[in-house]
């Protein structure tokens, strides 16, 4: 595991925490977003006590260091967009509540995406999301999916496969000709299978597997993954 650098007077870091019911990650880049340390906590999140979190937290970051800037990235299995000209803020809950999947003891938030005029409406734990409203006040909390939106030009025209990489989940974004063309999420127990989910999304929307792009999210760990999907689409990229 590796230490954190002492903050600069001139705050040239940036900091990432992201969480999963598995645990949570930190990573500190520079201004040239190069990751220069990072930190995997192995913890069970979802089902912690807030004052548990907090304490986690704590433990692992100087919650008085002053970052150039900072994200709070949660893995969420309950999510949907919705376009943002149908969206109220009233709805939010029964727009979770309609697959019966929310909890009681779930926190619904929501994600404004003003350039792809869309607003992500998910869930993560009540106790989770006290315990960052707590030790991060001024920040808000992010779904994964609004992160890789984030980071695409909704303006461009290219056909791109974008997947995020969870414990037997892959959260899939497709853009086709600048255009959002699917946002799902699918089970897998195989890199066979995760092969197969990809490559029948090719299929079903007639995507080139010899100009069309895969980029993959959080598989770093995952090299299986990568390698497997390689033989059959000719760009296979990683990101953190």
């Amino acid at each position: 595991m590796e230490n954190f650098p002492l903050q600069s007077k001139n705050n040239l870091y940036n900091l990432v925490i992201r969480f999963s019911k598995n645990g949570l990650l930190l990573s500190i880049s520079d201004n040239s977003k190069n990751i220069i340390s990072k930190k995997q906590i192995s913890a069970e999140i979802f089902s912690m006590s807030e004052h548990q979190i907090t304490n986690l937290i704590k433990n692992d970051y100087d919650t008085q260091a002053e970052f150039k800037t900072l994200e709070l990235i949660c893995e969420s299995d309950i999510y949907t967009f919705v376009p943002m000209p149908y969206f109220n803020n009233e709805d939010a809950n029964d727009l979770l509540n309609f697959d019966s999947r929310l909890k009681k003891s779930d926190a619904v938030l929501i994600n404004k995406l003003p350039n792809w005029e869309t607003v992500n409406v998910f869930s993560i734990p009540k106790v989770l999301n006290d315990s960052l409203k707590k030790t991060f006040p001024d920040f808000h909390i992010i779904h994964h999916l609004s992160i890789i939106l984030s980071n695409i030009k909704s303006k461009s025209s290219d056909t791109e496969v974008f997947i995020w990489t969870r414990e037997k989940v892959m959260d899939v974004i497709v853009l086709k000709a600048g255009n959002i063309q699917l946002i799902n999420s699918f089970e897998y127990q195989t890199t066979e299978d995760f092969t197969y989910y990809a490559l029948n999304i090719f299929e079903q929307l007639m995507l080139d597997t010899e100009t069309c792009k895969i980029r993959l999210y959080n598989s770093e760990n995952k090299p299986e993954l990568k390698n497997s999907l390689q033989k059959y689409i000719k760009d296979v990229l990683s990101f953190q």
